[in-house]
């Protein structure tokens, strides 16, 4: 019930937060419950898999780093399917501890679940898909020597524009789903070296075709200029293609005097805002984090925030005045973020 309740909020929080999403590929996900395994490019820690798992028919269980899990958060993430993985930075001794999450993920599998997971292993704000890691493989292939069982291999493509702020696009691109097996599975039924580094080839080119700016290039800091507000009336393929032909997009115009009229647009809701601001510059260490913090305020603290004043507003002045302003909160938070939209390139 509760993945259900964060995964409705969240899609009315991301309709919120970016200006438009553009989906291509919803054909390819699966209609049926069935082994799958999605392996979306990462630049923007939480906010990446939350987007995948908004527009996913069914359940998915998360792989994610264990720097997060405490002993207060560990029982809110485990009811949101929230796997703990460990890296070398975690310390040596603790990577012992993924071979039970991976035995986790093949019984997740088996009871045809679906997984997510990074496969380039870490987050960066590059837009390119940097050399993905052995993990995707190491559970595919853990799987598959234990089972009769097909497993989907599920490329995703997210693109952002500006995703530290609110008012920009998003596009997010579904591959063809990969039948794994005839991959990571030789004529004897094992792997080996060459079949993680064929698997790894094909996986990986088919994530680029999913990506605005597949590949670092010499023109890459050309590519990321024209990625601004301009750029977002193209779709996927047509920036695709000018990008790719290195035709340079202008930047827009910018508008300075809307942060005038910001402040006057977060009184509504101006607790909420003290707050992100507060936690944004006082107690935030990653900047990659930004987006992620202000997407959970908007799914975790706005509501309740909103369901605070509408019961207080009930009680003092009625229901009808409750109704009215509970709509100018949620107006004022919408012009909020058109105003983010043309503050910035």
């Amino acid at each position: 019930m509760l993945y259900t309740y964060i995964k409705f909020l969240s899609r009315i929080a991301l309709r919120y937060y970016f200006y438009e999403i553009e989906i291509n590929g919803k054909e390819n996900l699966p209609k049926s419950p069935t082994p799958t395994l999605y392996l979306p490019n990462h630049q923007a820690a939480f906010l990446d898999p939350i987007i995948v798992g908004a527009y996913n028919h069914f359940p998915i269980h998360f792989i994610t780093r264990s720097d997060v899990f405490n002993p207060i958060s560990d029982l809110f993430y485990k009811r949101l399917n929230m796997m703990p993985i460990y890296r070398m930075r975690d310390g040596v001794r603790n990577l012992n501890k993924n071979a039970t999450i991976f035995d986790k993920c093949v019984d997740i599998l088996n009871k045809e679940g679906q997984i997510l997971m990074f496969p380039e292993g870490n987050q960066e704000g590059d837009y390119y898909l940097r050399l993905l890691s052995k993990g995707f493989y190491r559970i595919s292939q853990q799987f598959l020597s234990g089972t009769d069982k097909e497993l989907q291999l599920v490329p995703v493509g997210i693109n952002y524009f500006n995703h530290d702020h609110s008012g920009h696009k998003l596009i997010l691109n579904f591959g063809e789903p990969i039948d794994a097996r005839p991959l990571i599975m030789n004529e004897d039924g094992e792997s080996s070296v060459e079949t993680y580094k064929k698997t790894r080839t094909i996986l990986s080119d088919a994530m680029k075709s999913l990506m605005v700016i597949p590949d670092y290039t010499e023109n890459y800091p050309k590519q990321v200029a024209s990625i601004n507000r301009n750029a977002e009336k193209y779709s996927f393929a047509e920036l695709r293609e000018k990008l790719g032909q290195n035709v340079p997009i202008s930047k827009p115009r910018v508008f300075l005097w809307l942060r005038y009229l910001k402040p006057i647009l977060a009184i509504p809701n101006l607790p909420v805002h003290i707050l992100v601001w507060y936690v944004l510059n006082k107690k935030m260490t990653n900047p990659l984090f930004e987006s992620s913090l202000k997407i959970g305020f908007l799914v975790l603290l706005l509501p309740l925030w909103i369901g605070l004043v509408f019961i207080v507003a009930s009680v003092l002045f009625g229901l009808l005045f409750a109704t009215a302003f509970s709509l100018v909160q949620l107006a004022f938070l919408f012009a909020y973020s058109l105003c983010g939209r043309y503050q910035r390139a």
